[in-house]
C-alpha cells in the first residue's frame, strides 16, 4: 500500500487555499490535506500539533509572512514547498537552498513535479537542513539597511521594513511597516536606483513600492494597487505592462 503524506496549506487568501487544495486533490493522490491555515499563527499551531509531512507555505502574507512562520517553528522536520505570486529576491534564496517553490497561478505539472521531489527525498532531516540554510540566506538578504538623512542626524532603516516611497518635489516620503513616516531630502529617483534590485518597483512617477507589501491590483487604464496598509496608489499606463509581467499576471 502506497504511503499517504499529510500536508497543510498556509495562505492568507481563501481562494489561494481552496485552489491549491483542489489541484492537490486532483493531481496528487498521495497527498492528504489535513489543515487549511489562514495565518502564521494557525500554521505554527498546525505544524506543532499535526507534524505534517509537507507544508505548502505562501510567502507574501500581510503582517507576518512565510519567513516569520519558519522563524517561529523550532523543529522544521517537514518538507517545504513555497507558494508565491512574485519573482522576487526570495526566489533566489529558495533556489540556492535547493527548496521547491510554486508560482501563482499554479501550473499542475509544476505542482506534480514539486510534490514528487518531496516524497522521493531521503527524509525530513535532510530537508530541515535545507530550510535552516534558507533561513540564513534570507535573513542576510533582509537585514540590508538604508541610511536616511533627517533634520537632526541619520536614521538607519531595514529595507524590508519599507512599504513604499512617495515623491514630494525634491523630497521623498518613506512609509514603514511599523507606521513610521520619514521625509528625506533625496529624490524618488535616488531611492529607485538604490532599491530597484531589492523587490521594489516604480509604478508611477510619484510612487515606488515594496512588492512584498502589495495586497491587491485592480484593473483600469493603468490600474491601481492596494498596499497592506490599505493605501491605494495609481499605476501609470506606461508602467502597467512591465509591472504586470513582473507579477506574472
Amino acid at each position: 500500500m502506497n504511503r499517504i503524506f499529510k500536508a497543510i496549506i498556509v495562505d492568507d487568501e481563501e481562494d489561494g487555499r481552496l485552489v491549491l487544495q483542489s489541484l492537490i486533490n486532483t493531481y496528487c493522490p498521495q497527498i492528504e490535506i489535513v489543515r487549511l491555515c489562514k495565518s502564521v499563527v494557525e500554521g505554527v499551531e498546525a505544524i506543532e500539533s499535526i507534524s505534517p509531512d509537507i507544508v505548502f507555505l505562501d510567502i507574501n502574507m500581510p503582517h507576518a509572512n512565510g519567513f516569520t512562520l519558519l522563524d517561529k517553528v523550532k523543529d522544521r522536520l517537514f518538507n517545504l514547498i513555497f507558494v508565491t505570486a512574485y519573482h522576487d529576491y526570495a526566489i533566489r534564496a529558495i533556489k540556492y537552498s535547493a527548496l521547491d517553490y510554486l508560482l501563482k497561478p499554479i501550473d499542475s505539472d509544476e505542482l506534480i513535479g514539486a510534490v514528487n521531489r518531496c516524497v522521493k527525498q531521503n527524509g525530513a532531516i535532510s530537508n530541515s537542513e535545507k530550510i535552516n540554510h534558507f533561513i540564513d540566506n534570507i535573513s542576510n538578504a533582509q537585514i540590508e539597511k538604508v541610511i536616511l538623512p533627517v533634520r537632526d542626524g541619520y536614521v538607519f532603516v531595514k529595507v524590508n521594513e519599507i512599504i513604499r516611497c512617495e515623491a514630494d518635489s525634491n523630497y521623498t516620503v518613506l512609509y514603514l511597516a511599523g507606521g513610521e513616516k520619514y521625509v528625506v531630502s533625496k529624490t524618488l529617483k535616488d531611492f529607485e536606483s538604490q532599491l530597484s534590485n531589492k523587490n521594489f518597483y516604480r509604478i508611477h512617477k510619484s510612487h515606488l513600492i515594496n512588492v512584498s507589501y502589495l495586497k491587491k491590483y485592480t484593473k483600469g487604464d493603468g490600474g491601481t494597487v492596494t498596499m497592506v496598509d490599505n493605501t491605494e496608489l495609481d499605476v501609470s499606463r506606461r508602467n502597467k505592462e512591465e509591472f504586470l509581467k513582473m507579477l506574472n499576471l
